[in-house]
């Protein structure tokens, strides 16, 4: 199983979700193959070597949206949904409630969802 982390595509707003120690800490928990989008991490000050350096491969965004987990933080677009397949996973800020058309991309294309944005926080 596949799981990446790709580029945000939000102009101004290009800040990634995982550090490369953060995606260190998800290959160590869950044994998975990670990949990086190229460039993914750039606006937040971490470039594609220090990401492979802590065992992520870096992937042409094809690739990295061809994985059976998606993780970024900004809702994916319309095209990128076209990339991903059938059952794939994303993880991502998805604005379920004010964007019902885009969960319905997601129901055509067969893909599951996590809305980071309906996480709360109890502690």
């Amino acid at each position: 199983m596949k799981i990446s982390l790709v580029a945000e595509n939000v102009a101004g707003d290009e800040v990634t979700l995982l550090s490369p120690k953060a995606v260190r800490e998800v290959i160590d928990a869950t044994g998975l193959e990670f990949l990086i989008e190229e460039g993914a991490g750039v606006a937040s000050g971490f470039g594609d070597k220090e990401y492979t350096r802590l065992g992520s491969q870096v992937a042409e965004k094809s690739v990295a949206y061809d994985a059976d987990i998606i993780v970024r933080r900004s809702a994916p677009s319309h095209k990128d949904i076209g990339l991903m397949h059938k059952g794939a996973l994303v993880i991502s800020m998805l604005h379920p409630d004010g964007c019902p058309e885009k969960i319905q991309w997601y129901k055509d294309a067969g893909i599951a969802g996590i809305a980071l944005d309906m996480l709360m926080d109890l502690a």
